[in-house]
């Protein structure tokens, strides 16, 4: 269905083999990379186009020159971005802070992020955790001490 929707948008005979629209694709492709990206969804009726800024998880952020390559693609109007809250705190370290403390910096870069990249979403890994999302608090901890992940106060904090 793909091949021949791309047969008819580049206007080829009726009889064109698979091999042929995927020949003229990498041609077009080849020839003007941005250009082919901006025709083949310049008019497919999405309201907004949104590119998660911070993907992929455990590599590098999307370059300047990719994230140029999907501006240019796009028309100004149908960007949009979605901030990874999983990049945002990887790029915290603790630094002797309270829990409340590094909260505090984590919700200040994550509304930073927000701006900077005039986000219109949010996105976290944690729902694909072996949790998930059914976090619940610690019993019997005391606020502002850090704890370790079986919820015993970390030692030599005081």
């Amino acid at each position: 269905m793909i091949l021949e929707k791309l047969r008819q948008r580049f206007g080829m005979a009726e009889d064109a083999s698979p091999e042929e629209v995927e020949r003229e694709r990498f041609l077009r492709y080849g020839k003007d990379p941005k250009g082919y990206y901006a025709d083949l969804i310049g008019e497919c009726n999405v309201a907004m186009h949104c590119v998660e800024t911070g993907s992929p998880i455990g590599g590098p952020l999307y370059s300047q020159e990719e994230k140029a390559f999907f501006g240019a693609s796009i028309p100004e109007e149908k960007q949009a971005n979605i901030v990874r809250i999983d990049r945002v705190i990887d790029g915290l370290t603790p630094e002797g802070e309270t829990f409340e403390q590094y909260t505090r910096r984590f919700l200040a870069e994550l509304d930073r992020e927000i701006r900077d990249q005039k986000a219109v979403g949010l996105k976290s890994c944690a729902a694909y955790s072996e949790g998930g999302l059914d976090v619940r608090p610690v019993e019997g901890a005391r606020p502002g001490r850090p704890m370790t992940g079986s919820g015993r106060e970390a030692p030599g904090r005081g």
